[in-house]
């Protein structure tokens, strides 16, 4: 009913594990979401005795609970043994790389804070082998003595043998028949359900090759990132290269930003559209499009937005631009315009600090950014960005820059 204040000392007093199990995760929402409030406030101690209580034990849910917790913990010094063992938690619960590694990270984090950086060095390097996320990037750079790359970043040549076996799979000829007869709706779903099966990257990169073939790029990408998810990495399934057009290279913005873009708002699927009429690509909704088109002297036309990709990467690009602009060349804070709009991203300025200034932590600006989809958001393209820099530069050896990202436009 809007009485947040007098909510707060109700939830303060909950006891989540007199809650039915099935409850839990809903008792959660609540916890989470005034934990988030306080945050907004800076009222760390209230948001974290919130926190600590969740009574989860696995699943999205808990890894949230867990991670806001350690960080929390990590914030209310000198409490940072309780973060670590947050972070260690975490750790012990959570199977994909992304977890993981972000498990890992801050916990090399809360270890260091402590002034054990030889206990750290255990958990960064274990982030550092998922060389792909986030935070696995952010431990690479950390460890490296000097510069470091993602290269060689390439799959391994596929056998005929494998091949073979794979198109042999009854799930395979199925998909094969499916694609003959132009049902590529019915083989989507076998595609989403067959990507649990498979055990090699291999198997991944060759059921990408099926969709590919069957004109379902982003069905390919959205196999091959469950792929991903369990530690099998097919890199040209799991981040293809589209052909950036000359037009929305113009503006200056890196090919690869474009395309790790690209990857997160639709999975390289230019005819989709979503609930709010983002369209196309880069997903662009009427009015951003319409905006772009002025800027770049185009006529907009709506249907060319899922139509054409290059008109669609053009203006895509465009906004793209337009808000490093607006933002003094922060990636940071035009990535998150990008996904939750530039309103509210002067207004987390406001609230949090502005991250262009130094002495603002960028890792923890991003975690008190109330959106969790927007919080995922930006690591995501971050770690998009690393990767494509290297496939767009094939066999030569990229330097790793994802620190010097975080830190554009600071003054």
């Amino acid at each position: 009913n809007g009485l947040a204040e007098d909510a707060l000392p109700l939830l303060q007093a909950l006891d989540p594990n007199a809650a039915p199990l099935a409850a839990r995760d809903r008792v959660w929402d609540e916890l989470g979401r005034a934990a988030r409030t306080e945050i907004g406030k800076g009222a760390f101690d209230s948001a974290y005795r919130l926190t600590r209580k969740h009574s989860l034990a696995r699943g999205e849910d808990f890894a949230e609970a867990e991670f806001l917790s350690g960080w929390l913990a990590l914030r209310l010094r000198p409490r940072e043994p309780e973060a670590a063992a947050h972070f260690s938690k975490l750790e012990s619960n959570v199977s994909t790389p992304v977890s993981l590694s972000r498990a890992q990270f801050w916990q090399a984090r809360a270890l260091a804070a402590q002034g054990d950086d030889t206990a750290a060095a255990t958990p960064l390097n274990r982030a550092a082998s998922h060389a792909t996320t986030f935070f696995g990037l952010m431990a690479r750079a950390q460890l490296a003595a000097g510069p470091t790359s993602l290269a060689p970043l390439a799959d391994p040549p596929i056998d005929p043998a494998t091949r073979a076996r794979f198109l042999a799979r009854p799930m395979a000829q199925a998909m094969l028949l499916l694609a003959d007869i132009g049902e590529t709706d019915t083989l989507s779903l076998f595609a989403l359900a067959f990507d649990d099966q498979l055990e090699s990257a291999a198997d991944h990169a060759l059921l990408a090759d099926l969709l590919r073939e069957a004109q379902l790029p982003n069905v390919a990408v959205r196999t091959a990132k469950t792929g991903l998810a369990a530690g099998r990495l097919s890199v040209e399934a799991s981040f293809p290269l589209l052909a950036v057009p000359r037009a929305a290279q113009a503006r200056g913005v890196e090919q690869a930003f474009v395309l790790a873009i690209s990857r997160q708002e639709s999975e390289f699927n230019q005819f989709a559209v979503s609930r709010a009429n983002a369209r196309g690509l880069m997903q662009l909704i009427p009015s951003t499009a319409q905006f772009a088109a002025r800027r770049e002297g185009l006529s907009y036309q709506r249907a060319l937005l899922t139509d054409d990709p290059d008109y669609n990467m053009t203006l895509g690009a465009s906004y793209l631009a337009h808000l490093l602009d607006q933002f003094g060349g922060s990636y940071v804070l035009a990535i998150a315009a990008y996904n939750a709009g530039p309103s509210n991203v002067n207004r987390w300025i406001a609230q949090y600090g502005d991250p262009r200034q130094r002495g603002v932590d960028i890792l923890d600006w991003i975690e008190q950014i109330p959106f969790a989809e927007t919080r995922n958001y930006v690591h995501r393209v971050l770690e998009n960005l690393q990767v494509y820099r290297q496939r767009l530069a094939a066999e030569t050896p990229i330097p790793l820059r994802i620190r010097e990202d975080l830190q554009r436009g600071v003054y």
